[in-house]
């Protein structure tokens, strides 16, 4: 007949414990993805709070950049 005598028959208890230690690998999987997850989002925040002046000289039009008004003519304003 093919079958192969001397492996057990699963039970439901075997297939109980197999899908728990299924799910336990997936959790440490997961687990692993999200600490590696958080890691790049520190190095991120931290390359991006190193190079803020840079960024913000990317990003700010020129005529958002603090200045001294002229107020030698208040008329004209």
């Amino acid at each position: 007949m093919g079958d192969n005598l001397s492996e057990p028959k699963p039970t439901a208890q075997t297939a109980i414990v197999s899908i728990q230690k299924m799910m336990e690998e997936q959790g440490e999987t997961l687990n692993n993805a999200i600490e590696y997850n958080s890691q790049l989002c520190v190095q991120n925040a931290e390359l991006m709070d190193a190079n803020w002046d840079d960024w913000r000289e990317m990003i700010e039009p020129e005529a958002m950049k603090k200045k001294t008004s002229d107020m030698t003519q208040p008329e004209q304003y």
